[in-house]
């Protein structure tokens, strides 16, 4: 992470994303140990997920997105500067997702 932040600018946002949530058995890093790694190098949020099951995917890019948006709205000036809610549903109910 630290070469990561000492390659971009100041503005990045990041979640890390614990990959394979749905194979549990082979797990390698139980998830508070996620959630810790991911506090001490400043990430705006943990996620196990699964690509196989699609579990906390779209979660992930959302929390990743309000994020973003709450940081450049926050030095937002003016009517611009409100909160926005961001609906990640179709018309047909369904959430989209993946990568």
């Amino acid at each position: 992470m630290s070469d990561l932040r000492a390659r971009v600018s100041d503005g990045i946002e990041v979640v890390l994303v614990g990959n394979k949530a749905d194979m549990s058995a082979k797990r390698e890093v139980e998830e508070a140990e996620g959630k810790a790694l991911a506090a001490s190098v400043g990430a705006a949020a943990f996620f196990e997920t699964s690509c196989r099951s699609g579990a906390n995917v779209a979660d992930a890019y959302q929390a990743l997105g309000e994020h973003a948006f709450r940081r450049k709205m926050a030095g937002a000036e003016g009517p611009r500067a409100r909160k926005v809610r961001v609906n990640t549903e179709t018309d047909a109910g369904e959430v989209n997702g993946g990568a």
